[in-house]
């Protein structure tokens, strides 16, 4: 269980965002779930752009079943839409100590966290002895590429689910306050005593945070989160990527065919 003390600070600082680069890793994370209902479609697709556009450095960070992605790849949004380029510079210009941090855990793995390490795959390895800022302007070009490919011609109708979902979540807020919201995102958040309780294999307790970056998902069900729940270079704020709600009769739905 991770318990997320929601001090003034943090709840004065909730917002929402809609975030190019997470989608995208959402995207990529079906290349992993294969289980996830309705991923077929997007599986296919992102497979193509990442055979076809040799994304090398993607295609293994996202290929087996690692228990930790660097967390690099997912920029904390600093609005309520971050513009794509915006994020990619973010990416190929992270610090070389959250770098390494961030890598050591890939590798080593964290054991009050339960994360396990895994050998790090040649085509990372080699990608790596190239340096830190090399390999983050490598990802940033491979997640641009895959963008191009995957992403970019379906973005007008994901945003407008994003969109559509965080209205919805307002609404929610007026009616049921901000700890009645916090209660609808996913089954594994339970609120209780001024604090998020959240189910996870995770061990830890996270205090002292200035916010919460909640961003929808359309491609999973289950709960993301980007969490630094021990001592970290360049601590984030807590991002949770949790699922939107499905398009209701009327709306304009995403196709999943590839």
């Amino acid at each position: 269980m991770l318990y997320l003390d929601m001090d003034r600070a943090v709840l004065a600082n909730t917002r929402f965002a809609i975030s190019p680069l997470t989608t995208a890793l959402g995207a990529l994370r079906l290349l992993r779930d294969t289980a996830q209902p309705g991923g077929g479609g997007w599986r296919y697709r992102v497979q193509g752009a990442v055979r076809d556009r040799k994304l090398a450095l993607l295609g293994s960070l996202f290929s087996g079943s690692w228990d930790y992605v660097p967390d690099f790849l997912t920029p904390q949004p600093q609005a309520p839409e971050t513009a794509l380029h915006e994020e990619l510079h973010t990416v190929a210009t992270t610090g070389s100590a959250r770098l390494r941090w961030e890598l050591e855990i890939m590798a080593h793995g964290v054991g009050e966290e339960r994360l396990a390490g895994r050998t790090i795959p040649g085509v990372l390895r080699d990608a790596l002895e190239r340096g830190e800022r090399d390999f983050a302007e490598r990802m940033a070009v491979e997640l641009h590429q895959l963008w191009e490919s995957a992403i970019a011609p379906q973005w007008t109708d994901l945003r407008t689910r994003m969109e559509s979902d965080i209205t919805h979540r307002a609404q929610t807020i007026t009616r049921h306050g901000l700890s009645g919201m916090l209660a609808t995102l996913h089954p594994r958040v339970l609120w209780s005593d001024d604090q998020l309780s959240l189910v996870s294999r995770l061990q830890g307790r996270i205090s002292g945070s200035t916010g919460l970056v909640l961003i929808p998902s359309v491609f999973t069900t289950d709960l993301r989160m980007v969490i630094d729940s021990v001592p970290a270079p360049a601590t984030r704020q807590p991002i949770f990527a949790y699922p939107g709600r499905e398009p209701g009769p009327g709306r304009r739905s995403t196709p999943c065919s590839g």
